[in-house]
């Protein structure tokens, strides 16, 4: 990836462990299963589609009742404070996430910042506390750090 000068990108979380089960020759054939163990800070965050954020894919958010903002530049048409994609086209328009953060890109221009996240569920009938689904992918864009004070976890993925 290439970062410009006026650019920092900064990698917040790291894989401890991973293992993936195919259906068959490995890389070629159907995945049958696959566990991820990751560590990164990891916050609890209330999204729900900006007016007009429907019209765009990925769907604009705001976070919990907030405002519409529009990113670091005001003049810009799209309503967006969080920009999100999830795997099933059938999420609420408002709920409550578990999300960890995997890297921020800090703009020195124009003092903003893009901090890319995993969407996160917990899995249906573990009893463990740190076993979760990923069942999406966004984005923070701002003038401030969402994940400011995060408590770094280690998360389950399966």
């Amino acid at each position: 990836m290439a970062v410009l000068p006026y650019q920092e990108y900064i990698k917040h979380s790291s894989i401890n462990d991973a293992d993936v089960k195919w259906t068959g020759m490995p890389l070629v054939s159907a995945v049958s299963s696959a566990r991820l163990v990751i560590e990164g800070p990891v916050i609890d965050v209330s999204l729900q589609v900006a007016a007009g954020g429907e019209k765009f894919n990925p769907r604009y958010f705001v976070v919990g009742n907030a405002t519409v903002s529009h990113g670091p530049r005001e003049s810009s048409p799209i309503p967006w404070s969080v920009a999100a994609q999830f795997d099933a086209f059938d999420q609420p328009s408002k709920a409550s996430y578990r999300c960890l953060l995997v890297s921020t890109r800090a703009h020195r221009e124009i003092e903003a910042y893009r901090e890319i996240f995993l969407i996160l569920e917990p899995e249906a009938g573990s009893m463990s506390t740190s076993m979760y689904r990923r069942i999406g992918i966004g984005c923070f864009l701002g003038k401030c750090v969402e994940f400011g004070n995060a408590k770094k976890e280690r998360v389950h993925l399966v």
